[in-house]
């Protein structure tokens, strides 16, 4: 038998459950994201909230949870380059863009529409990668197969590499 508290909490776990749902497909990012962009900023974003408690005292005391940011605008040598996301491995306070470079991952999605249609379009793709691991950029590549198929592991790989660079 059901107690009054597991109802009450069902309830306000759907509650919960519509409310994140709204709020995240209703983001700012969301629309201007690919859909293989939008199925991992939204997986980050539910990752985030379930791995918030598991964080160790340091993390809250320090604002060192990684922030991921869709659609992070680089310029190097006066050329703008677009990253799928940008995600940030030091203490927000201090965080500057221009000058923590090392504090960054990047992480593109490569979906074979995009970055391998073409010869072109893959040697385009191969040089600014060039381009950014000279100017010292760290670079985390996905396949959109990779994805579809399980996006929880690729969130998992990223986590687990910030982890290693955090602690």
């Amino acid at each position: 038998m059901e107690s009054k508290v597991e109802k009450w909490l069902d309830r306000e776990l759907e509650d919960l459950k519509e409310y994140l749902k709204e709020k995240l497909l209703n983001s700012y990012w969301y629309d201007i994201l690919t859909p293989i962009e939008q199925k991992f900023y939204l997986a980050w974003e539910i990752d985030r909230i379930g791995r918030y408690d598991e964080l160790s005292l340091d993390y809250y005391e320090h604002n060192k949870y990684p922030l991921l940011i869709p659609q992070y605008e680089i310029t190097v040598k006066n050329k703008k380059y677009i990253v799928d996301f940008a995600v940030v491995m030091n203490n927000l306070r201090d965080w500057d863009a221009e000058k923590t470079k090392n504090d960054l991952l990047l992480i593109e999605l490569d979906s074979y529409l995009w970055h391998g249609s073409t010869p072109e379009q893959y040697t385009k793709e191969k040089e600014r990668e060039r381009v950014l691991f000279n100017e010292g950029y760290k670079v985390m590549r996905f396949s959109g197969r990779e994805i579809y198929k399980d996006v929880e592991k690729c969130i998992n790989e990223v986590i687990g590499y910030l982890q290693g660079e955090m602690i």
